[in-house]
């Protein structure tokens, strides 16, 4: 693939001229942080897509490495990856249909194609079809339609048994109903009966080929059916153009499509800037003075990314996620602005990417410097409004400190609260479970727990619990018994002594007995 970024580094310089929005310059820079990481990974069609990890379990990561673009029916691994092509980045198949029985007995036809199962359906619908092709040959399609005119009583009678009220008197009546009941469960059964008395055994369907890129699935398809060799009647045939075959012409049904190389560089960066497919077709026209068709550029997309919402999310993302992190940026208005959205729809997309947190959750997560936005919960914006965007090490700093300089009033003061709110059973209940993993419904019963858990930390650190007095509950050391009386105090609710916290907790309980009380 030859790297273009013509159109993306237009349009990035047509913004800044055009755009007075001093914001502007802040997008492009995260745009090209976000390209430079896709840039780096040159070779993004194995290391973006999800078939890659499935690839070295099933021992083929060789074969992709090779460059590989298609895989034919007899290679070695062919049984193996078409049990689940997508997941090996084989989204393209060449198929065949070779005829049973006479009339046209052997003969084949070769089609290229995405969803297999939708091209059987549409050569049955095309078949049953009454008047838009009559005075146009179409070899298969008036193959099919012979032979489910000749199984149609067989058909006539099993709908008939099943549906008692459904009156079908013609193959065309049976369309009229389908066209009519469009996805209803009967349409889909006619459908699937069709599929078994008239393709299953009047035709043998072969995969032929399984290719990663439309293109390369193209050039295929017309390469065989000029060239593909079978036998009819004991005589070795070349091609699958009638009469040696079903075939029209050589391109198949999808003959008249050109062979676009599509700037994928380009997209994926316009893309990283907020623009939507069809404002990037027209900028890509622009710039490389051609006309891509939308569903052209769109198949190329698909051959790297499952979707153009894949894609949002693996180069837009990052962007945004950088734009919502810029201190410069107060609202989700200003973003919507430079990305030229609405700010709904962009509120409705960062929830959907952040698991149901949104804007402001993300704003809080980011003051709690809870900066991993990769794995979040639904629980983390509870999180974020909990901690009143703070970290977690720091609550605890405060609730365990003891000075009499440090109060409740300053506290709440500090974090615009009244003293009151933090008192709250609702706000000390969500505030002890994000701070210790359980629920408590009292503010001092959770500055003791602190205190408790902070205790058999720093003593299995080999702390002296005068050091903890001093340097973390902030409390001016006076002497042994009160020493002995603060840890007596706070370990009350567990009925444990110091003395016993001291040999339970500490590794140099001994020498600390010896120091403050002379007990040994």
């Amino acid at each position: 693939m030859n790297l273009k970024i013509k159109a993306y580094r237009h349009y990035c310089n047509n913004l800044l001229k055009k755009n007075s929005n001093p914001l502007i310059i802040n997008l492009i820079e995260y745009s090209n942080k976000a390209m430079k990481g896709f840039l780096e990974n040159r070779n993004f069609h194995i290391n973006f897509c999800p078939w890659r990890e499935k690839s070295f379990i099933l021992g083929i990561e060789k074969w992709i490495s090779n460059g590989k673009s298609f895989i034919k029916y007899n290679d070695k691994l062919f049984n193996k990856i078409n049990k689940n092509p997508i997941q090996f980045g084989y989204r393209y198949i060449i198929y065949s249909f070779k005829k049973k029985n006479a009339p046209n007995k052997e003969l084949v036809y070769i089609g290229y194609t995405k969803h297999l199962e939708r091209r059987l359906k549409n050569h049955i619908f095309d078949s049953l079809e009454s008047s838009s092709y009559e005075n146009k040959p179409r070899y298969l399609v008036d193959a099919i339609k012979k032979e489910i005119i000749s199984e149609f009583p067989k058909i006539e009678i099993i709908l008939t048994q099943s549906y008692p009220n459904l009156k079908i008197n013609d193959v065309y009546e049976i369309y009229d109903f389908i066209k009519k009941n469009k996805g209803s469960e009967l349409s889909k059964k006619i459908y699937l009966l069709l599929k078994e008395i008239v393709f299953k055994k009047k035709f043998t369907l072969k995969i032929l080929e399984l290719h990663r890129n439309r293109r390369s699935a193209l050039n295929r398809e017309k390469y065989l059916i000029k060239n593909y060799t079978h036998i009819i009647k004991n005589s070795v045939k070349k091609g699958t153009i009638w009469p040696n075959g079903f075939n029209m012409k050589s391109g198949g049904g999808g003959g008249s499509q050109k062979n676009y190389h599509v700037p994928i560089y380009d997209y994926v960066g316009l893309v990283s800037l907020g623009l939507k497919h069809e404002a990037i077709i027209k900028i890509l026209n622009k710039s490389y003075k051609r006309k891509y068709p939308s569903s052209t550029v769109s198949e190329s997309i698909s051959e790297y990314f499952s979707s153009y919402r894949d894609l949002q999310s693996q180069i837009l993302k990052p962007v945004i996620e950088l734009l919502i992190k810029d201190n410069k940026i107060i609202t989700l208005q200003e973003i919507s602005s430079i990305l030229d959205w609405d700010p709904k729809t962009l509120g409705i997309k960062i929830k959907k990417w952040y698991n149901g947190n949104g804007f402001k959750d993300l704003r809080l997560l980011m003051k709690a410097r809870i900066e991993d936005w990769d794995n979040l919960n639904h629980n983390s914006s509870e999180i974020a409004k909990s901690l009143r965007g703070y970290t977690r090490n720091q609550w605890k700093k405060w609730l365990i400190n003891s000075s009499k300089e440090f109060t409740m009033e300053k506290l709440a003061k500090k974090l615009h609260l009244s003293k009151h709110y933090l008192y709250k059973k609702d706000f000390v209940s969500a505030l002890s479970r994000v701070l210790i993993g359980s629920e408590i419904l009292s503010l001092n019963e959770l500055k003791r727990e602190l205190k408790i858990l902070t205790t058999i930390k720093l003593l299995r650190q080999s702390e002296d619990p005068k050091d903890i007095l001093e340097y973390h509950f902030c409390i001016k050391y006076k002497s042994p018994s009160q020493l002995k009386s603060f840890y007596n105090r706070i370990f009350k609710t567990r009925g444990i002594s110091f003395f016993d916290i001291i040999e339970k907790y500490s590794d140099k309980s001994e020498k600390i007995q010896k120091k403050y009380f002379k007990r040994y």
